[in-house]
């Protein structure tokens, strides 16, 4: 299965940003800065404007505070995924168009010496696209605000090309404007990705097999063999599942017995997929046999007891990857049809 697509939103956060450099290179008559308070506090948003030591940061409510990075800044990967290690970053990662959150205390100065920052690798890519196409905007911007700055020495004797400048200036406000909606979508569709991150950590059953053990025994039988097989075969292309396995035995024999021939049943499996199948066993939650507990049916008939000497494999998808992983499984409709 292939990783989650962003290519919906990195065009336009593309041009996003890259309008924004645009509308900050105009604006000359911009707001200062928010102060930081003084104390430790925390806040996030987007890197807007960068130096050797410092950079501003934009929140959603559009103020803006100056960060100051020093060595002792730790800067590193708001990981998502617990199985591995946070990636390090230095300041030479913290690009235009970032978004990050940044752990720190304020001085007097109103600016906010950095402690902590952190971002997750999906907005490193995004802000490392956005690098790489908005310098070029900004000097072709750059290159228009000069032809201004000539045009405006000449205005006393050229109130001519002043009019054809002002006309200019409207039509790059209509574009900045459609631009803005464009942005604001966006923003929207980032949201959205934001609330699909957020879900990694969930995980939804979508299917449950059951392999059925004769009396005391814990050996698979050819049907059930059959069943593994099947279900291994499913997993291939798949990526963001867990195993669960269970095992169950009836109430024949003791309970301490019992107990141990119901782990031995879920170990006979697990060690079926790994061995034969090379099924990763980070992806098999531990199993565990639970006895007699939780029947499937009534152990005073023959019939109940069969049901009970079982196990049960449930796979269990994580939520926030895309809807290939969930159809893989969900096109199976019988409990057995491995």
């Amino acid at each position: 299965m292939k990783p989650i697509t962003r290519h919906s939103i990195i065009a336009p956060l593309v041009v996003f940003f890259a309008t924004l450099g645009m509308l900050a290179a105009q604006d000359t008559g911009s707001e200062s800065k928010t102060p930081a308070p003084l104390g430790v506090m925390k806040t996030q948003g987007v890197v807007v404007e960068r130096s050797t030591d410092t950079f501003t940061l934009r929140d959603e409510q559009g103020s803006e505070m100056s960060i100051s990075v020093t060595d002792e800044t730790v800067i590193k990967e708001q990981k998502r995924n617990f199985f591995r290690k946070a990636n390090s970053y230095t300041p030479q990662h913290l690009l235009l168009g970032l978004k990050l959150q940044v752990k720190g205390h304020g001085t007097s100065s109103g600016e906010l010496v950095a402690q902590e920052i952190k971002f997750t690798q999906d907005d490193l890519r995004v802000a490392q696209i956005i690098s790489s196409r908005v310098s070029p905007v900004e000097m072709r911007v750059e290159e228009a605000h000069n032809r201004q700055d000539r045009l405006e020495e000449r205005t006393e004797i050229m109130s001519g090309e002043i009019t054809e400048l002002n006309a200019a200036f409207r039509v790059a406000r209509s574009e900045a404007q459609q631009a803005q909606r464009t942005a604001d979508r966006a923003i929207s569709r980032a949201d959205n990705t934001d609330k699909r991150v957020s879900a990694l950590d969930d995980y939804q059953e979508t299917h449950m097999l059951i392999i059925a053990f004769s009396f005391n025994s814990s050996s698979l039988t050819g049907d059930a063999r059959t069943q593994l097989d099947g279900l291994a075969r499913q997993t291939n292309d798949v990526k963001g599942y867990l195993i669960e396995v269970k095992g169950f035995a009836s109430s024949d024999g003791d309970d301490r017995y019992n107990a141990l021939l119901s782990q031995r049943r879920a170990e006979t499996v697990v060690r079926y997929l790994i061995e034969t199948h090379q099924i990763s066993l980070r992806r098999i939650i531990t199993p565990h046999g639970y006895g007699e507990l939780a029947p499937a049916a009534e152990n005073s008939s023959f019939q109940g007891r069969q049901q009970n000497r079982r196990v049960e494999v449930r796979i269990l998808v994580n939520k926030g990857l895309e809807a290939a992983a969930l159809d893989s499984f969900s096109g199976n409709e019988s409990a057995n049809n491995f």
